[in-house]
Order: structure tokens, then C-alpha cells, then sequence
């Protein structure tokens, strides 16, 4: 194959935790941002997130404005997020999506939890098929969730209603998961909240009731 442009795509690499601190430095600068060398590796990390580009997906969590909250450094080569909630009790919030196309572990499951303060939610999409939780077959990547659930005591608050639905096939899937820690599932109610007006590919919302 020749390297027409229609037939060649370069992939940038973008920085990871492997990466040594210069290396992040220098790719920073030439984004042409202004960098003080003393600032520490989780930091720079996250002016990376800012800047690189996304496949697909992404994270966000949305706050009311009168809830006092904070962000939570989170070190990953995920597309992961965390915020602290500060409620009658705190309560830490996190986001993770990983992509069909990307290869993850359980150690980098285990890597996040460990930056997060207990008690916490995990709303997660990881591409991942289970028939505990929705699905009429498991796939490998579930196999590995379910091991990451069961060896880090956590608990999953699905109960097999579908949070997804394409609506260009009538399919209805669980791809979207709610994890918790062990010393909280008996805070919250979870549900599904079907939302049928998004045109082709809905993502419904899932409602935590808590006596937070």
C-alpha cells in the first residue's frame, strides 16, 4: 500500500503515566501551552486530557451549582473522572468509559478505586456484556469486570433493566453499570429513568435515590 493520504493516518501519541515528566513537558509545550517545571505529574496529566483528542465518548458530571463539590485527581490511561460531593455526608462520584477499541485491565479498575474516598458511586460504560446484568451471553471483557467486582468487594446496583436503547434496530441493552462500595449500597435506589425522546441511540439515565 502506498502513502496516499486517503491510504496513511498518522496517530499522534498522546502522554500516558508511563511517560517520563520532560517527555509530558515537551508535548505540552509544543500544544503551546506555558508549563511551570515544578508543576507534578498528575497535574500535567490533566492539562493532557484537556488537550488530546477523543476517539469517541467521554465523561462528564453535572453538578447543581448550590452543591459544594470538588474534583478528584484521577491518574489513568482511562477516560476517567471523579468529583466529591459534599452532601449532609460526602460522597464521591466518579465516570469511566472505555471504548470497544480500547484494551483495558483489571488493574486499571484497581488503579482508579484506589484514588477514590469511600464511600463512592461509579457510573460506567465498559463496552462489556454480562448476563448478570442484562444480557443473554457473557462476553470476555465482563468476565474481567465481574472478577474486578468480586475481588475489590464491590457491589453492582443493576438489576437487569436495559439502560439503552437503539432505536434504529429496537434493540435494548445494559451497557451503562452503577458500581458502589461495599459501605454505601444501603444509601441508595436505583432505577432506570428511560428517556424516549433521544432520536437514535439513548443512553438512559439511572436514578440514585439516597438518604445522603
Amino acid at each position: 500500500m502506498d502513502n496516499a493520504p486517503y491510504h496513511s493516518i498518522k496517530l499522534e501519541k498522546c502522554p500516558t503515566t508511563n511517560w517520563k515528566k520532560a517527555n509530558i513537558i515537551e508535548w505540552l509545550q509544543n500544544k503551546g501551552e506555558v508549563i511551570d517545571n515544578t508543576m507534578i505529574i498528575p497535574k500535567l496529566l490533566d492539562m493532557v486530557k484537556q488537550l488530546k483528542p477523543l476517539a469517541s465518548g467521554g465523561v462528564a458530571t453535572f453538578i447543581k451549582d448550590t452543591i459544594v463539590s470538588e474534583n478528584i485527581t484521577i491518574i489513568s490511561d482511562l477516560e476517567a473522572i471523579a468529583t466529591l460531593v459534599k452532601l449532609q455526608k460526602p460522597l464521591c462520584i466518579s465516570n469511566i468509559y472505555v471504548p470497544d477499541s480500547n484494551i483495558f485491565t483489571k488493574q486499571h479498575l484497581k488503579n482508579i478505586i484506589k484514588q477514590l474516598p469511600k464511600p463512592f458511586v461509579i457510573l460506567c460504560d465498559f463496552n462489556s456484556r454480562n448476563s448478570s446484568w442484562g444480557y443473554n451471553f457473557t462476553d470476555h471483557r465482563d468476565q474481567m469486570v465481574e472478577e474486578f467486582l468480586e475481588e475489590e468487594t464491590l457491589i453492582l446496583l443493576n438489576n437487569n433493566e436495559p439502560t439503552r436503547h437503539n432505536v434504529s434496530n429496537g434493540n435494548f441493552s445494559a451497557i451503562d453499570l452503577t458500581i458502589t462500595s461495599i459501605n454505601s449500597t444501603t444509601l441508595f435506589d436505583w432505577q432506570v429513568l428511560p428517556a424516549y425522546s433521544v432520536p437514535v441511540l439513548a443512553h438512559w439515565n439511572s436514578l440514585l435515590k439516597s438518604s445522603y
